[in-house]
């Protein structure tokens, strides 16, 4: 958005040192969209220090401006003049370290990926908890959401592949096309959001574990899985489940702070020492609530 307005608004020609150099945010879609399922399937408050390779092609595509950054004022001028007289050029970019249209090509690839991987995993995770005792309406609810979000990325990619290699391969101009493609995209996810934002919450219950359960209570204490949950480091344990569980219900009972006015998940979050967003994961999962 903030990239298209930038050349509808013409602020290039005042300072045509930032021409794009925000273009790279557009290769977080896929990733961020990856991100955004996979946390909420397995209900995981941080990332591995290996997710953050899903960034490396917004590197690349900053890496690829250098050449324009070191031209001088008048040639980068001289550039946006020339784009904004063929608006193709736009995506060949060929102002930069690689083949024109290559970027382009590259960029939608990486969102086509990322967009069949996150759709391959919704499935996974339709089948183990189809293959579970556990059955809750609100998680088949958030996985139907999750299908139908990716499915509409992974058509609108498909769609912007075939569109930006018509664009880049031929005399074809269709600019507008690819914009509105991705723009309606986020249009009707945007809507999903705002009509339904309790699919934002993610997974209630514990459905993270090999065997699903509903609260903590439901999960039997052996040697073996006290082991196996105690190592993770992306998701709560069950072993932290059952310790908030104890600390909250004695706090409820000993301080009655639900009798103040203004509190709010900062101030119990400090009072019961446990970060504010494990807590309000915790309360999410186990009681199928918010704060």
């Amino acid at each position: 958005m903030l990239f298209n307005a930038s050349i509808a608004t013409n602020i290039y020609t005042f300072v045509p040192a930032s021409f794009k150099a925000i273009s790279f945010i557009t290769f977080f879609i896929g990733p961020l969209s990856y991100l955004y399922v996979r946390t909420v399937l397995r209900q995981e408050y941080r990332l591995t220090k290996y997710d953050y390779l899903f960034f490396a092609p917004s590197l690349l595509a900053t890496i690829n401006r250098i050449p324009y950054f070191k031209l001088s004022h008048t040639e980068q001028l001289n550039v946006i003049h020339d784009i904004n007289q063929n608006l193709k050029l736009v995506l060949l970019e060929s102002e930069g370290l690689l083949p024109a249209g290559y970027l382009a090509m590259f960029r939608i690839v990486i969102t086509l990926i990322f967009s069949i991987a996150q759709l391959l995993l919704i499935l996974q995770w339709e089948k183990k908890l189809d293959n579970s005792n556990v059955y809750l309406q609100q998680n088949n609810e958030l996985i139907h959401w999750l299908k139908v979000y990716s499915i509409l990325l992974l058509t609108a990619s498909s769609l912007v592949f075939i569109q930006t290699f018509l664009q880049v391969s031929s005399s074809i101009h269709i600019e507008l096309i690819i914009i509105f493609t991705m723009g309606l995209t986020n249009l009707v996810t945007s809507i999903m959001l705002f009509a339904r934002p309790k699919i934002l919450y993610g997974m209630v219950g514990w459905m993270q574990e090999k065997n699903p359960v509903l609260t903590v209570k439901d999960f039997p204490i052996t040697s073996e899985e006290n082991e196996t949950t105690r190592n993770s480091k992306q998701t709560l344990t069950v072993i932290e489940g059952r310790n908030y569980t104890s600390k909250l219900q004695e706090h409820f009972k000993s301080n009655k702070f639900f009798l103040e006015a203004g509190y709010t998940i900062n101030d119990l979050s400090r009072e019961l020492n446990i970060p504010v967003y494990q807590l309000s994961s915790f309360i999410n999962q186990e009681y199928r609530k918010s704060f």
